[in-house]
């Protein structure tokens, strides 16, 4: 072993997750860095989640199974026996890509920064949906909201000596919180826009979507008045940046309402909401979706849910076209006949782009296109006012 080479300290915590348990500890332990070490926090399984750890035992470095107080304190127990130089925290149901710590124990050497973020693969089920990436952000937007996935942060352990472990009054934000602080602390963190690890939609960030939203939006206000009250920001940035986080938070809440109404089928059960969302659409016979992703599979259900039907889904990466997403056959952009069909965009990042490629196509905008956000916002004030 190179005695110059990072030691990695991963931290997993579990509690009853026999079903995705061994799929991240394979994804650690078949890695071919040698300088690793994992630590696996377990809450007191009973469903079998134990035995699997067992099974696993002489390629983990330390594990404990215990009752904890949520997940930020077993993660905080995890940081208390690493030793490593850096430490990463990949939970239960979630995965690294094969072979890839040597590729970031190398990144992390190379940038000489405390902290080293990278992208994931977001999965439904076993599905790939999406690489979510922080590209598009500015790194100032931390201030603002959670912009980096957990599972692809590497920090260095000083940084849990010098400012602290994770803050366990959040029960569902509180790595953000932690990251916040690294940030307004002044800590160096970089960014690598390629996918290290696998997250599995469904936690409980995501299960409990409108807490994680009050955590994160009292985490970034309260940051923002102590940076104010500390005399490090100018008022007028911050009654800027104030502003900024009313209206993440403002627009995150109405999205939120929405998938929250649609995973619940509660659109078809509301007449006054399937009403408006009609009025919102323009009056074509079909409707066709662009974009096989989570935004894409929430509109086919809102519009069914209304008593809409979709003739097709188009995409542009061409390994889709002639398979079937959600029963729907998806088909090139090049296929969609203008005037026939009214095409709803369902993509956040790449709206702009899409609609050029449209225009150029001889489609214009609210004739024959319309933005799903625009939607998801319209529907989500109807949804805040009758709730």
């Amino acid at each position: 072993m190179d005695s110059n080479k990072l030691k990695i300290s991963i931290i997993t915590v579990c509690f009853n997750s026999v079903h995705t348990i061994e799929q991240t500890i394979r994804s650690v332990v078949t890695q071919d860095y040698d300088n690793l070490e994992y630590i696996i926090i377990d809450g007191g399984s009973t469903d079998g989640t134990k035995e699997i750890i067992q099974k696993y035992n002489s390629c983990i470095s330390n594990w404990i199974s215990e009752p904890d107080k949520g997940i930020y304190d077993a993660m905080n127990k995890g940081v208390a026996m690493a030793t490593g130089d850096v430490i990463a925290f990949l939970n239960s149901g979630d995965w690294y890509k094969e072979g890839i710590i040597n590729f970031i124990a190398k990144e992390i050497s190379e940038s000489q920064c405390a902290v080293s973020c990278f992208a994931v693969d977001v999965f439904d089920g076993n599905e790939l949906r999406v690489c979510r990436k922080a590209s598009a952000e500015k790194i100032e937007n931390l201030r603002i909201g959670m912009i980096y996935c957990h599972q692809a942060i590497f920090a260095r352990r000083f940084l849990f000596e010098k400012y602290g472990d994770f803050n366990t009054s959040f029960s569902l934000a509180s790595d953000y919180e932690w990251i916040l602080r690294m940030y307004n602390q002044g800590v160096d963190i970089s960014y690598r826009g390629v996918s290290v690890a696998n997250f599995r939609e469904g936690g409980i960030s995501s299960v409990k979507g409108d807490r994680t939203l009050e955590e994160m939006k009292i985490i970034a206000i309260s940051a923002l008045n102590e940076l104010l009250h500390n005399d490090t920001i100018s008022k007028e940035y911050y009654e800027e940046m104030y502003d900024k986080i009313a209206e993440y938070y403002e627009e995150a809440e109405l999205k939120y309402l929405v998938k929250y109404n649609v995973e619940r089928r509660s659109i078809m059960n509301n007449e006054k909401i399937r009403d408006a969302l009609k009025k919102t659409l323009l009056k074509k016979d079909i409707y066709s979706i662009f974009g096989c992703g989570f935004l894409g599979e929430e509109c086919l259900q809102l519009l069914e849910q209304t008593g809409l039907s979709v003739g097709n889904f188009y995409d542009n990466n061409l390994s889709k076209w002639g398979t079937f997403f959600k029963g729907i056959c998806v088909k090139s952009p090049q296929e969609i006949v203008k005037g026939k069909e009214t095409v709803i965009i369902c993509s956040t990042y790449y709206f702009e782009k899409i609609s050029e490629q449209l225009n150029d196509m001889g489609l214009s905008k609210e004739a024959d296109y319309i933005d799903y956000n625009e939607i998801r916002e319209r529907l989500g004030m109807l949804i805040k006012e009758l709730i």
